[in-house]
């Protein structure tokens, strides 16, 4: 299992995440990935076990594949027109 050192990616229900983060020296350009890289340890708190009485408050982490890489904590209501 590999250990971030960026707090804003993994942060506890509850705490807010900046809007963008860029991770310095991380880029899918120059690393492979592999199934295995995703396996990790998750507490089941933090896994939705049911879906919210307001659907459109939903969140999702969007990945922009750019150098740094970008990270925005975004809502699903973000994507509805």
């Amino acid at each position: 299992m590999r250990a971030c050192t960026c707090s804003c990616v993994l942060n506890p229900i509850g705490k807010t995440r900046p809007k963008i983060t860029k991770i310095k020296g991380w880029s899918s350009q120059n690393k492979m990935l592999h199934t295995s890289d995703f396996d990790f340890e998750l507490p089941t708190e933090l896994i939705a076990s049911h879906p919210l009485a307001r659907r459109d408050a939903s969140r999702m982490l969007v990945v922009k594949n750019s150098h740094p890489l970008e990270l925005a904590d975004r809502h699903i209501r973000d994507f509805l027109d």
